[in-house]
């Protein structure tokens, strides 16, 4: 029997159709197959031994903690502000001498008058308290020089009076007039006293002679 053209013609077409036909009945096999295996894996009692459980990841070491601080002491107050200081006044600066100037001389102590100056000059020895014997070795001195004896009035007088020795250097003191006025008898070798007796007498031992107005009394007989 003699094939047509017709039924030649149409043969690879027919062909063509089953071949393609086979791809999908072959991808719902696959697609199947990986279903069932899904489905072991995660419903059978023996799936941990399909996986096999992937390697522990290597952590970094924990840091060590750092040591705690010591205990510190309970915080102080703080101090107080200190007081700013006034700013300093700049002084101009001046050359200083060689030497620094001598200092001023202390005011002097006022002078002592009357008794007072008498008794400090008996406490530093200028002075000495006169005895009976110190009027007579004037007394003798005077009549070796005057060819006479000293008259009793005027010796009298003097009993009534303070006599002092005068043994130093000496300045008579002021304020020896009327009541307070003294005798007083120049040991040898001894200076004249300076100053103003007033009514006091200065009997001199050396030469026998009286000076002040006291020694008015030595010209009466």
């Amino acid at each position: 029997m003699t094939r047509k053209p017709s039924d030649a013609s149409s043969m690879p077409h027919a062909s063509t159709v089953r071949r393609d036909s086979s791809i999908p009945a072959l991808a719902i096999a696959v697609a199947a197959a990986i279903i069932v295996l899904m489905g072991i894996a995660l419903f059978s009692p023996r799936r941990d031994r399909l996986f096999v459980p992937p390697p522990p990841e290597r952590m970094p070491p924990s840091p060590v903690p750092p040591p705690a601080p010591p205990a510190s002491a309970p915080a102080q107050a703080a101090p107080p502000p200190m007081p700013v200081p006034p700013p300093a006044i700049e002084t101009p600066l001046t050359l200083m001498p060689a030497t620094p100037p001598a200092p001023p001389p202390a005011p002097a102590a006022p002078a002592l008058s009357g008794e007072a100056a008498l008794i400090e000059a008996v406490r530093v020895g200028q002075l000495s308290l006169a005895s009976g014997g110190d009027l007579s070795r004037w007394t003798l001195r005077w009549s070796e020089t005057n060819g006479r004896g000293v008259p009793q009035a005027f010796l009298d007088y003097t009993r009534m009076m303070d006599m002092y020795v005068i043994r130093k250097d000496f300045t008579i003191p002021d304020g020896l007039h009327g009541a307070h006025a003294v005798i007083f008898i120049l040991d040898r070798h001894v200076p004249y006293p300076r100053g103003n007796p007033g009514h006091s007498a200065i009997l001199d031992i050396t030469t026998g002679t009286c000076r002040g107005t006291s020694c008015h009394g030595l010209t009466e007989r």
